[in-house]
């Protein structure tokens, strides 16, 4: 297995055990090091369980691969993926909640009713 193919199979595995993340991969040939980008912040930062995963694959790495390295950054670190060689996204990365619409609803107190109306109307009784 080569140092990329390990890489893919570990960024598969961090978009499936976290469905919100989103990896970028990208080698920097000078350094010979392997960056990979994880979105969103908070998944980088405080999610333990995923520190845990970052911190078994990096030890890992450098037991089967050295001299060539690994490092993982955000989005908000110094280093940065600029030129994507591969990007995969966990199946409820940056989903939005949906925006729920509700009728409007009056209740009609000589009929005890609710009544659903299609506008609203905001006439003020004097």
């Amino acid at each position: 297995m080569t140092s990329f193919e390990y890489i893919k199979s570990k960024l598969e595995l961090i978009v499936s055990k976290f469905p919100t993340a989103k990896v970028l991969y990208e080698y920097a040939n000078f350094s010979d090091t392997h960056i990979i980008q994880v979105e969103p912040f908070e998944l980088y930062d405080s999610n333990q369980e995923y520190r845990e995963f970052e911190t078994d694959v990096s030890i890992e790495f450098d037991d089967k691969f050295f001299p060539e390295s690994i490092l993982f950054v955000s989005n908000e670190s110094l280093n940065n993926v600029t030129s994507p060689e591969c990007e995969m996204y966990g199946m409820y990365y940056n989903m939005q909640p949906e925006k729920i619409d509700l009728p409007m609803i009056n209740f009609n107190w000589a009929t005890a009713e609710y009544l659903e109306c299609c506008e609203n109307n905001f006439a003020l009784a004097a």
